[in-house]
């Protein structure tokens, strides 16, 4: 998520039929009255066109009406209706000011309206140009300076330029450190998106830095069991099992489960996902006991919280049978990798996890001495790993797994 909106700038009131814009809002909402777009875009025209007789088409008031309708719109979330009128806005705005708090509150929005769009370029292009405007009439290292930072900042990530990304929020932090402190909520969200780029970028040991800032400060912020500072004790989990440190790992994620387990419940997707992540953990330490047993625990809560052609599901189900095989249970495992293949054949779009599940099975078989239906099932990986790109390493292990099993 992107951070928080800045409040609207204080602009002239237009004198219109407040009756009537509220009317127009309950029709956009479906507040009191059955929803009716074409209604709720009749009242907002007829409305403007009055305040155009009244001031003409390029008055302030104009701007301001228009100004006002795009933010009904934005607030129900219909980002195109709410771009139309704020870019109506700003026109007129340029024309009457040549710098203003309206122009870069307008600005800001337009910004906003593009993000919304998922149109991340031009969401830069205005978000940079509201910064001018905002530090041309306010000065820099302001507030309003980091919120632009960190608007910026998440549309590069969304394009996935992971250094463009933290390069603005690094700006951000230095802001918000210096007027908020350490241990304000809006100074932490900035720690949490450095420690994600550098998570991207695939930097864990700068991204372990950021995420345990985050969590000691949530920590001291909510004195109660909070989320927030759950996701970055999972966090910070995550960067140890990247590292390879997996008893550090093991010991924050263990401190994630219970905290998740108070704030969402034992049968939620946090829980279980945090069970399957101590799993795997445990499988790495060669623990095969206890990755079976927190693996269970996931498949168990998610097969109560979501339906079938959930990946959760088909994941929880490979991954039992691989502890299984690692315990030297094969027809166990073999059960719960056909059934992971089972669902993956049915719901799953991704073709090398359906792959990946025929060669777990074909590895099961081969285990038992069944060499003819472990052939078979390696055979069906090696033709899918053959028909996707990238996969060539795959396709080679296959066709000696193949080979081996008695492929002529």
């Amino acid at each position: 998520m992107s951070d928080e909106k800045i409040e609207d700038g204080e602009m002239d009131q237009p004198s219109f039929d407040e009756e009537k814009l509220k009317l127009a809002v309950s029709y956009l909402e479906g507040d009191g009255v059955e929803q009716d777009y074409v209604k709720a875009e009749e009242l907002f025209c007829n409305i403007l066109e009055k305040i155009k007789e009244v001031y003409g088409k390029d008055h302030i008031n104009t701007a301001s009406t228009y100004y006002i309708i795009g933010g009904k719109y934005g607030d129900h979330e219909d980002h195109e209706k709410s771009l139309f009128y704020y870019e109506n806005a700003l026109s007129i705005y340029k024309k009457n000011y040549y710098k203003h708090q309206d122009i870069t509150d307008t600005l800001s929005f337009i910004g906003n309206c593009y993000e919304g769009l998922s149109d991340y370029q031009k969401a830069i292009k205005y978000y940079k140009d509201a910064l001018a405007s905002d530090e041309e009439l306010n000065g820099k290292d302001k507030e309003n300076t980091a919120f632009y930072y960190n608007q910026i900042s998440f549309c590069y990530e969304s394009l996935k330029e992971y250094q463009n990304a933290l390069n603005y929020s690094m700006k951000a932090l230095v802001i918000r450190e210096n007027i908020l402190g350490t241990e304000h909520e809006d100074t932490v969200y900035v720690y949490s998106k450095i420690a994600d780029n550098y998570f991207y970028l695939k930097n864990f040991e700068n991204a372990l830095v950021y995420y345990d800032k985050a969590y000691k400060a949530y920590k001291i912020i909510y004195v109660n069991e909070n989320i927030e500072t759950n996701n970055s004790c999972f966090s910070v989990a995550v960067c140890y099992e990247e590292m390879g440190e997996y008893e550090k790992a093991l010991s924050y994620y263990e401190e994630a489960l219970n905290g998740y387990e108070k704030t969402s419940g034992k049968e939620h997707s946090h829980t279980a996902a945090t069970n399957l992540s101590i799993a795997g953990c445990h499988y790495n330490l060669n623990n095969y006991e206890k990755a079976l047993e927190y693996d269970l625990a996931a498949l168990e809560i998610f097969e109560k919280i979501f339906e079938e052609d959930a990946s959760e599901i088909s994941l929880s189900y490979n991954n039992t049978g691989t502890d299984y095989r690692a315990l030297g249970k094969y027809d166990e495992a073999l059960k719960y990798h056909l059934k992971a293949l089972e669902l993956r054949k049915k719901y799953c779009q991704v073709k090398d996890h359906i792959a990946f599940s025929f060669k777990n099975a074909g590895k099961d078989y081969e285990a038992k001495g069944d060499m003819e239906n472990a052939n078979k099932f390696f055979k069906e990986s090696l033709s899918i790993y053959e028909s996707l790109e990238g996969f060539e390493s795959d396709a080679e292990e296959l066709r000696e797994f193949v080979k081996r099993t008695g492929s002529n």
